[in-house]
Order: structure tokens, then C-alpha cells, then sequence
């Protein structure tokens, strides 16, 4: 079974959620800035009435999924727009390839896939990636309160890693790479997301971010 891990830029205001136009501005600097090899493909997703259950290779607990419907959307450059009447989706650039600044460091030479993807819900959502902890909500699942602590596992080691501020959001933007492609953990903390992103992302979005991630 092939492993695929997220990083994530969490806000550390969970009201926090972005302007449409903010959205747009930072998938196009993130293509701009090369942080995608190959030729980069555009996704726009808005939740569906339908679900389907997938089963925790972790918990062994069998979680239910919105499936999600895909929105037309033409290029970055329509971005704002075509986001603008929802409360609730999923909207990123992704490519296979080796990108020219990438956003996480990698010990591959082959191309690669990587996403680059901008998430909003309308409520509260846990950002933590528990594994091993049953009393922390999974990822991407509802919170009622406001969880300020994340919870992350470490995949070399499965030690956990606490991040302040960085338990649940309403928005927030992950780093998805291709399966079986892990960045190095060199350190044991998650602060390796390229610097030069960050900072485009704190000056875009005009909010602070930590760092998280997922993986399974």
C-alpha cells in the first residue's frame, strides 16, 4: 500500500477565511514562483449530498467522506470568480514534474506529483492527524470546539508532534506530494515548508500560519 503525505499551512485564527481574490493571488504566485514541475492542471471541488466510508488504516474506525463534485473553472485567472458563491471547497493547481523552488524538500530526483491546494469550509474542521490518539478528531472531520493544539504524527518515528494554534480551521492551504514521497523530518519539528512560501502566504492572506500535516 502506497503512503501519500500533505503538508499543511494552517492559520492560527481558526475563524480566519480568506477573500476570493486572496485565493486566487496565491495560486497564481505559487506558479509563478515555479513551486510545480510539468505543466501544472487546474481542480475546483464543492461538496456533493453523497458520502462514502472509508476505513482508518490506523483506528480501524470506518469514516464517512463528502464526495465531492467537480466546477468548471478555466484557468487560475478565474479563480476569484468561480469561487466567489461558495462556502465550501476545494480549489488548487497540481503537476507532475521537479519543480524550480520547491515547497518542501525532497531527496528525489525523479518528477514527482505535487498539489498545491486552498481549502474553505463553512464550520470549524480538525487540521490535527492524530494516528495513535483516540480522543483527538480526525483530520478534516468537524470540531464543536475550538481545538488549539495540533496534534501531528511524525512518519519515520510515529512520535507526535504539538503544534500551538494549529488544531482546527475554517481555511487552509495543503502541500500534497506523490505517493510514497516523504520530506526528511530532519529536525523532528514540522518548519520546513519553504520559508519564501510562507512568507508569500502571510503577506497574501495578511494572517500567520503554522505548520502541519497528514499523511496515510
Amino acid at each position: 500500500m502506497s503512503l501519500r503525505y500533505t503538508h499543511t499551512l494552517i492559520p492560527t485564527s481558526p475563524a480566519f477565511t480568506p477573500t476570493p481574490a486572496q485565493v486566487e493571488e496565491f495560486l497564481a504566485a505559487m506558479l509563478s514562483r515555479g513551486a510545480l514541475g510539468g505543466q501544472p492542471t487546474l481542480t475546483f471541488l464543492t461538496p456533493s449530498t453523497k458520502t462514502r466510508q472509508v476505513r482508518s488504516p490506523f483506528r480501524g474506525e470506518t469514516q464517512l467522506h463528502p464526495v465531492m463534485d467537480h466546477q468548471p473553472i478555466a484557468d487560475v485567472s478565474g479563480v476569484a470568480e468561480a469561487i466567489a458563491p461558495f462556502r465550501d471547497y476545494r480549489v488548487g493547481v497540481a503537476a507532475m514534474g521537479v519543480p524550480v523552488h520547491p515547497p518542501l524538500p525532497v531527496d528525489f530526483d525523479e518528477p514527482y506529483h505535487l498539489g498545491i491546494t486552498c481549502i474553505l469550509s463553512s464550520i470549524l474542521r480538525s487540521t490535527s492527524d492524530p494516528h495513535d490518539l483516540p480522543d483527538v478528531p480526525f483530520y478534516g472531520h468537524p470540531v464543536i470546539d475550538t481545538e488549539d493544539v495540533g496534534y501531528f504524527t511524525n512518519p519515520y518515528t510515529m512520535d507526535v508532534i504539538e503544534v500551538p494554534s494549529a488544531g482546527c480551521a475554517k481555511f487552509w492551504i495543503e502541500f500534497d506530494l506523490g505517493n510514497s514521497v516523504f520530506p526528511p523530518f530532519d529536525t523532528g519539528a514540522l518548519d520546513f515548508l519553504d520559508p519564501e512560501v510562507v512568507r508569500i502566504a502571510q503577506s497574501i492572506f495578511h494572517t500567520e500560519f503554522a505548520q502541519g500535516c497528514t499523511w496515510g
